[in-house]
Parts: C-alpha cells; sequence; structure tokens
C-alpha cells in the first residue's frame, strides 16, 4: 500500500531525487489538501521570487565578497577600511532564483557566482574606493546549498507532521476527514522554515550572474 506523504519522506533523504522534483510532489500534497501557504512557497520555490511582493526566507539572504576589477590583477577584494555598516550593505543579497537554477549552478564547475552591480551602484562604489571600475559581488556555492538543503528539511518536518496527524493520501488520494485534519491545523510555511519577511533587494539573473 503506497502512502504519497511517506513516499515524499523517503525522497527527502534520496540524494538521486533533485529538489526540483521534490518540491513538484509536495506541490500536489499541498493542492490535494488546499494548503495555500504550501502552494504559494512551493511555486515561488519551484519558479522565482519576481516581486519585491514575494516573501524570502532568511535562508536566501546571504552575504558576499565585494571585488573589483584592476586590469593588472583581474578581480580583487575591497577593503571597506572601517565602513562597517556599508560594508553590511553592500556585502548583503538575496537569492532569487528558482530552485532548479540553484541546482544547475551546484552542479556546475564553479565554486562562486558573481553578482553585478548596476551602473548607479558602480559609481557610487567608485567614488568610495577612489577607483572607477567594475565591481561585483562574489557569492560562495555552499550558500547556495545551504538553501536547498533548507528547502528540503522543510518539506521533510511538513511531510513529518502530516504523518503525525493522520494525514497519508493513499495511492495519491486524500480522504475527506485527511482534507478536514489538514485545514483545521492550518499549517504554515513559517512553523517549518522560521522567520519569513518581505524583500528589500531585488536582482535579475542571467547564467551564474545577477545585478543588483
Amino acid at each position: 500500500m503506497a502512502y504519497i506523504v511517506i513516499d515524499l519522506q523517503n525522497n527527502v533523504i534520496d540524494s538521486q531525487i533533485t529538489t526540483t522534483n521534490l518540491l513538484r510532489k509536495a506541490f500536489m500534497v499541498a493542492k490535494k489538501l488546499k494548503l495555500r501557504d504550501f502552494e504559494n512557497w512551493i511555486s515561488l520555490e519551484l519558479n522565482g521570487y519576481k516581486t519585491k511582493d514575494d516573501k524570502i526566507a532568511e535562508c536566501r539572504k546571504i552575504h558576499g565578497e565585494l571585488r573589483g576589477f584592476n586590469p593588472g590583477e583581474g578581480w580583487i577584494p575591497t577593503l571597506f577600511n572601517g565602513y562597517v555598516e556599508m560594508q553590511d550593505t553592500v556585502t548583503k543579497s538575496t537569492i532569487l532564483q528558482s530552485v532548479s537554477e540553484l541546482e544547475n549552478l551546484i552542479n556546475g564547475k564553479n565554486h562562486t557566482f558573481c553578482i553585478a552591480f548596476g551602473t548607479d551602484a558602480e559609481r557610487i562604489l567608485g567614488e568610495l574606493f577612489g577607483f572607477e571600475t567594475k565591481y561585483k559581488l562574489f557569492i560562495n556555492i555552499i550558500q547556495i546549498q545551504n538553501i536547498l538543503e533548507t528547502v528540503r528539511t522543510t518539506v521533510m518536518n511538513w511531510a513529518l507532521e502530516l504523518e503525525c496527524d493522520g494525514i497519508l493520501g493513499e495511492e495519491m488520494i486524500f480522504t475527506e476527514s485527511e482534507k478536514q485534519i489538514a485545514i483545521e491545523k492550518n499549517y504554515t510555511v513559517n512553523n517549518f522554515y522560521g522567520d519569513v519577511s518581505h524583500s528589500q533587494i531585488q536582482q535579475h539573473t542571467k547564467n551564474s550572474e545577477q545585478k543588483k
């Protein structure tokens, strides 16, 4: 006898199952149980975060290393010389790409990916450092891996809670009793994911490079 919720739990710990496919199955569960909060979150993770009104999980808010391009030495780290607040602001970013894009980054050969700055931001940075050039924020790929791991853990915790509440979905079908329990429990992502806040930094990506 097959239960979709138990199958979902097994998929979480199966390294051969991509996070993208895991989320697709999780979306089926959320849709069948009419759990709108989980539907919306999974949809954003699958399709990417698009607007400033989207709720962004804390794990997607990361820090990188600011580097400027030196014609003779290539991309070199910048020194903020005590400008702690400025450094925190400039090196902070929010990852908006879909889970499938993040998986492609993880599976690539690079250990970092870059976020490019717009013209106005580069002008301000040039004035700050006294050197007009291109600037990029370099992100360690481990931080991207952490996002994917957090997503999988969230799905695992949710699926375990569903089982504890007697919601299993035999042969991918949920009974009216299971649906009613899900409605009464009113599962929300915050209960399993942690704090979620509105994103204040919006970026766009092309290949493995974003722009601030």
